[in-house]
């Protein structure tokens, strides 16, 4: 059977601490966030990381996930007994379908010079957090990557072909420093087109077409964007018959209020 995993994205936690709140399970009593987790019968925690915070403008200050701090979150989560999952974001701010913003560091630099440094940069974070006793799980290469990343130099169309040995060179770089450094970590590919068979079967098609080495499609949902879940399903079995490959939906949300919620539509 097919190890499952049900968990959260915990990388503010820390950030969070620092106003001293206080966490309740639900019998009321006082409890530290990841006892919390545990007794809910979690067994997975997702962390991002980007590449430095402070270089990118006015930043969002929930955007503060440098390897120091994942570093120390990580090990908390390790210690607790929980499987780590690590997102890598490669940009110093959010990383996602509508942006991903080069980081400072290597804005100027062209295709081959970015991969060596999205080996480099992805050798150096899994060495550091061994050496720490934090070895993730699960890595993310790439954060909601539907559209490529690294932009403008690894941007694709899911659908179309143009770029894509750029992108395919930049993911292979992250992924061998994967299996270089962690061998037993498993690698996921994270789109967030799942509401779009096509796109996503594009996508994928095109990975297998490169021969990009990883081992589990992740996706996105958000039913505000992606459809019903009974959508997801038919788009979830589909990858399985196509690709052969373990899903992971890595990312989700749902509505906090029906009447209020600013991503209802009419």
């Amino acid at each position: 059977n097919a190890q499952k995993y049900v968990g959260g994205d915990i990388s503010n936690l820390t950030a969070n601490e620092a106003a001293n709140p206080t966490y309740y399970d639900f019998d009321g009593n006082e409890c530290p966030a990841l006892e919390l987790y545990k007794q809910q019968g979690l067994n997975a925690m997702r962390v991002r990381i980007h590449v430095n915070p402070s270089d990118y403008p006015n930043n969002d200050p929930n955007v503060c996930q440098d390897l120091d701090y994942v570093k120390a979150l990580g090990k908390r989560i390790k210690d607790a007994g929980f499987k780590l999952m690590l997102d890598f974001h490669y940009s110093d701010t959010w990383a996602d379908p509508a942006k991903q913003f080069t980081p400072r560091r290597w804005k100027s630099l062209k295709a081959a010079a970015l991969s060596d440094s999205v080996y480099s940069y992805t050798t150096h974070v899994l060495q550091a957090m061994k050496k720490a006793n934090v070895e993730p799980d699960m890595i993310q290469v790439g954060n909601e990557i539907t559209f490529g990343m690294l932009w403008p130099v690894g941007k694709v169309d899911p659908e179309k072909d143009h770029n894509w040995n750029v992108l395919a060179k930049l993911l292979k770089a992250g992924c061998r420093a994967c299996r270089e450094v962690c061998p037993k970590a498993k690698i996921i590919i994270h789109t967030e087109h799942a509401q779009d068979w096509a796109a996503t079967k594009g996508y994928y098609e095109r990975l297998s077409k490169y021969k990009v080495d990883y081992d589990v499609i992740g996706l996105s949902y958000y039913p505000m964007w992606h459809g019903t879940v009974a959508h997801l399903g038919t788009v979830l079995n589909a990858i399985d018959t196509t690709f052969h490959k373990p899903v992971m939906i890595v990312e989700t949300a749902a509505y906090y209020s029906h009447d209020h919620d600013k991503w209802v539509t009419t």
